[in-house]
């Protein structure tokens, strides 16, 4: 039953990011937009490491490893600011998919180096 209720909502959502009116929707939002980010740095990140050469390619993944430590630990501080309360879905989500839009823009960055 609740997770009818959840894809119901979620289907729901579908023109509801651009202007959410209740708390839920604002979760559900944060975490579509958050899972669009990361589906795109998945790809971006995986078309790096497969154009690197061996050593390039563990430096990349050194350096993603260590990102995700540093994603996770910053927006578990911006979601304890509504410690417990319903906000902090929203704050969580909404900081992972920010700092994800900013490792995309990082690594298309560098990307760029590597094309001149």
């Amino acid at each position: 039953m609740l997770a009818a209720a959840l894809m119901i909502a979620t289907g729901a959502l579908a023109g509801e990011c651009e202007q959410p009116q209740t708390q839920l929707e604002m979760n559900l939002c944060a975490k579509e937009a958050y899972e669009s980010a990361n589906t795109d740095l998945a790809i971006l990140f995986a078309s790096m490491v497969e154009e690197s050469d061996e050593a390039r390619a563990e430096l990349w993944k050194k350096s993603q490893d260590m990102w995700l430590a540093y994603r996770d630990a910053t927006c578990a501080v911006y979601a304890d600011l509504a410690r417990g309360g319903t906000m902090a879905g929203a704050l969580h989500g909404n900081c992972m998919s920010e700092i994800t839009r900013g490792r995309i823009n990082e690594i298309q960055k560098i990307r760029s180096y590597f094309e001149r």
